[in-house]
């Protein structure tokens, strides 16, 4: 029998890192739910050119950034072949992270040896920033993928063996990976200039290389053509705003995720190079570097990272559940603990799990009946919360006690 490769083994515990206990450590907040909430109504109710609307910026004139389309119409097909399912489409990004690190092994292997290969996919299997990304649903996620793809093309293109229109194809990536990110703009033209100067003929790949981009964000420029360039001016105004008051934007570490690809190459390559030295202390090394990653806080067993304390996907689902078998006509719903008043979570899960359409964000005032996930003994008929106090609620109903949070439907005397 032959020996199992060890990159074989490598994927085998990467998959289980990521899906152990799968259901209750996914991140399902309200950033998840509006992407599926966009995605599934170009589906069911209006297809759209707009894209995605950004929850936390927006500019000092009160227009929201919108980020272009094209990660809402990648989720599509999972959203049809899902049947709308939250947790097998998170399942796909999960799997997207693991093929990127195989792609990270033969990519190191081409260009390097196959040791170097090895180290660099292991480095990136077991990041806890690249397990963290596994178990949420977000544009730029796809960032590693499209990164390695670029990377190898670029690689060809320096080693004089170029793939057929290989220009075409990296601005076609490029394109993508700012159409997830907009700050990848910087990188992208990092990329431009690689791609151009490798090329036999410059004038060609930078027209090649253009069309690539314009080709993978078209529905965007048509957007902005046939709307008085609202993307252009959105970003412009904003990029005026940050630098008038610096404060209100950062750059955070998910702005550069394309580079977590070749720095696990890099760093793949440096243990290379104490292994040449000293096998043991480089696998020594690598133990260390797993260990302390999944320690880490951006890795849990248990729960999801970066949602309100106790809550998790199967919480609301429950709610969802609970809110459902009430059969009810004319309601909204609200969430207590968090930004997220509105619920969208809860919104997607009845919609597109349940039938169950909750009234608009702004019509809480109209609404007959007012279900609501909130923390036991939250005070629902004194709140300052508008959703709540709009809706003017005298007379309370607890539906269901889950373990850290209940499901309460509130009435109102007309």
């Amino acid at each position: 029998m032959k020996k199992i490769p060890v990159i074989i083994l490598i994927l085998f515990l990467a998959v289980v890192v990521r899906f152990y206990n799968f259901e209750n450590r996914i991140t399902f907040g309200p950033e998840q739910a509006i992407s599926l909430l966009v995605s599934a109504d170009y589906i069911n109710e209006k297809f759209s050119l707009l894209g995605l609307p950004s929850t936390q910026r927006t500019t000092s004139f009160g227009h929201i950034i919108y980020y272009p389309a094209v990660f809402n119409y990648s989720l599509i097909p999972l959203l049809l072949i899902t049947n709308y399912n939250a947790l097998i489409i998170t399942g796909f990004f999960a799997l997207l992270n693991i093929l990127t690190g195989l792609l990270i092994y033969f990519l190191a292997k081409k260009i390097s040896n196959e040791k170097t290969a090895l180290f660099s996919s292991i480095i990136f299997l077991f990041s806890d920033y690249m397990i963290h990304h596994s178990l949420f649903i977000w544009s730029v996620n796809y960032l590693p993928l499209l990164s390695v793809i670029i990377f190898f093309l670029i690689a060809r293109a320096y080693q004089r063996k170029p793939v057929k229109l290989t220009a075409l194809w990296i601005g076609l990536l490029a394109g993508l990976s700012f159409g997830v990110e907009y700050i990848y703009l910087f990188s992208g033209m990092l990329i431009f200039s690689l791609t151009v100067h490798f090329a036999k003929n410059r004038l060609i790949s930078s027209c090649l290389f253009l069309a690539g981009a314009a080709l993978s964000i078209l529905p965007t420029i048509i957007f902005d053509l046939t709307h008085d360039f609202y993307h252009f001016k959105t970003l412009w105004r904003y990029l005026l705003d940050t630098m008038a008051t610096p404060g209100q934007s950062k750059i955070t570490y998910y702005h550069f995720l394309h580079f977590w690809p070749l720095l696990a190459i890099i760093g793949g390559a440096g243990l290379y190079i104490v292994s040449k030295k000293s096998t043991i202390t480089a696998w020594i090394l690598l133990l260390i570097y797993i260990t302390v990653n999944l320690a880490s806080p951006k890795v849990s067993f248990q729960n999801p990272i970066g949602m309100y304390k106790d809550l998790n996907y199967p919480v609301f689902k429950s709610a969802a559940q609970s809110i459902a078998s009430n059969s009810p006509e004319n309601f909204n719903v609200v969430t207590t603990f968090d930004f997220d008043s509105r619920a969208h979570p809860l919104r997607y899960l009845l919609k597109y799990n349940h039938n169950l359409t909750p009234q608009g964000v702004e019509d809480y005032p109209n609404s007959e009946s007012l279900y609501i996930l909130t923390t036991p003994n939250y005070q629902v008929l004194t709140t300052s919360l508008w959703e709540i106090s709009s809706f003017r609620p005298d007379k309370t109903e607890t539906l269901n006690n889950l373990t850290h949070f209940s499901v309460i439907k509130l009435t109102h005397t007309e």
